[in-house]
C-alpha cells in the first residue's frame, strides 16, 4: 500500500460533462482514437461513468509503461483539451479494500481493462433507442455463467440492491423494479426484453463481443487467485459494466427485475 502511495502507476483523468449523452461522444471523439493511438505505451485502462457532489463525470484511468508514461499523458490531455473539455487529474491508487487485496485488485483491473475494449467495440451499437438492451444482454450472459442454481437468486437480489435495497423512501424506484411473476403486463414486459436480449445476442455486432467478454470475464475469474465467490464478483462487475454500457442503477433494477421474472415464469 505505501509503495503504491509513493509511486503510483495509474492516472487518472476526471472529465465533466453536462448530461449522460455526452460521455459516448467523448468515448468516440477522445479516448478511442487514444487508446488505438497508444497501444504499445498503455499497460491497462478503463473508463467508467460517474457522479458526486461536484457532478457527472467520465473517469478515465490508464497504467502506461513507465518509459511512455510521458507521452501518453501529453497526448491525452491535448486531445480533452481540444474538445474544450473541463478536466480534473488525479493519481488513482489500488482499490484494496473494495476487492479484498491484492489478487481481487489484478481481477478488477483486467477485467475493467476487458471491459472498457469491449464497451468501445460496442460504441456503434450504442444508440439511445439500444442503451437498455446492451445493458440487458450484458446482464443476462454474464448470468448465464454462474452455477445453474444460482442465476435466478442472482437477478432478483441484484434487482432488490439496485432498486434502493427495501428502502421505502427510495423515490426513484421504478414500478418494472418490483415486477412479479403473477402480474401479467409484467410477464408481457420481460417477454419483449427476454426476445430484446436474444436478438442482440444473436448478432454479430453485440452477441460476438458480448459472449467473448463474458466467456474471458469467467475465465479471468477462474485463473484468478481469487477471494471472493463467483456470486459476488458478477454482482461487482455486471454493474462495473453495465455503467461502461451506459446504463445508470434504477434501470439495471428494472432489467435484472424482468429477466428474473422471465426465468421464473420459465421454470414454473
Amino acid at each position: 500500500m505505501i509503495d503504491a502511495v509513493l509511486r503510483p502507476e495509474w492516472r487518472y483523468w476526471r472529465v465533466y460533462v453536462p448530461d449522460l449523452r455526452s460521455v459516448p461522444t467523448l468515448l468516440r471523439q477522445v479516448v478511442h482514437p487514444f487508446v488505438a493511438a497508444h497501444r504499445e505505451g498503455l499497460r491497462r485502462w478503463f473508463f467508467l461513468q460517474y457522479m458526486d457532489m461536484s457532478g457527472l463525470q467520465l473517469r478515465v484511468r490508464f497504467n502506461a509503461r513507465p518509459e511512455a508514461a510521458s507521452e501518453v499523458e501529453a497526448d491525452l490531455d491535448r486531445r480533452f483539451a481540444e474538445h474544450g473539455a473541463e478536466v480534473v487529474k488525479r493519481w488513482y491508487e489500488p482499490e484494496l479494500a473494495k476487492f479484498r487485496g491484492r489478487d481481487g485488485v489484478e481481477f478488477a483491473e483486467r477485467v475493467a481493462h476487458l471491459g472498457s475494449e469491449t464497451a468501445l467495440e460496442l460504441l456503434p451499437a450504442r444508440t439511445p433507442a439500444r442503451r437498455i438492451a446492451l445493458a440487458a444482454a450484458h446482464t443476462a450472459v454474464i448470468a448465464d455463467g454462474l452455477p445453474t442454481t444460482q442465476q435466478v437468486s442472482f437477478l432478483h437480489q441484484y434487482a432488490w440492491y439496485w432498486s434502493g435495497r427495501g428502502a421505502r423512501t427510495v423515490a426513484w424506484r421504478p414500478a418494472a423494479a418490483t415486477a412479479h411473476p403473477g402480474d401479467p403486463a409484467a410477464v408481457r414486459q420481460a417477454s419483449r426484453l427476454a426476445e430484446t436480449v436474444a436478438r442482440e445476442l444473436a448478432s454479430d455486432s453485440v452477441g460476438r463481443p458480448l459472449r467473448r467478454y463474458a466467456e474471458r470475464f469467467w475465465a479471468e475469474y477462474e485463473d484468478s487467485a481469487r477471494r471472493v465467490s463467483p456470486y459476488r464478483a458478477a454482482f461487482q462487475h455486471v454493474h462495473l459494466m453495465n455503467n461502461r454500457l451506459g446504463a445508470v442503477p434504477g434501470e439495471e433494477a428494472q432489467i435484472a427485475r424482468l429477466l428474473w421474472v422471465r426465468r421464473m415464469r420459465s421454470i414454473e
